[in-house]
């Protein structure tokens, strides 16, 4: 079930950024798309699902697969 929510959630995100006609991004580069439509392409390395958490929500680390740095990974909530 947990699986299924994040491969739903990373479609429709995927699906969102896809239709806007957005630039793809690396996890790296994405702080400087800040303000502009954008899409991360990376590796997830985690995924952590709050389901004690007011609102739910899903966070996604992603990091680029070039470069596996942990200290250049994004995190993102949906």
């Amino acid at each position: 079930m947990y699986s299924a929510k994040v491969a739903i959630a990373s479609t429709a995100l995927s699906l969102w950024a896809f239709s806007a006609g957005a630039v793809t991004v690396t996890p790296t580069d994405a702080m400087g798309q800040v303000g502009h439509t954008a899409k991360v392409c990376g590796v997830v390395a985690s995924a952590v699902y709050e389901a004690n958490s007011r609102a739910h929500p899903t966070f996604l680390t992603l990091l680029n697969a070039d470069h596996p740095d942990a200290g250049r990974a994004m995190t993102a909530v949906i």
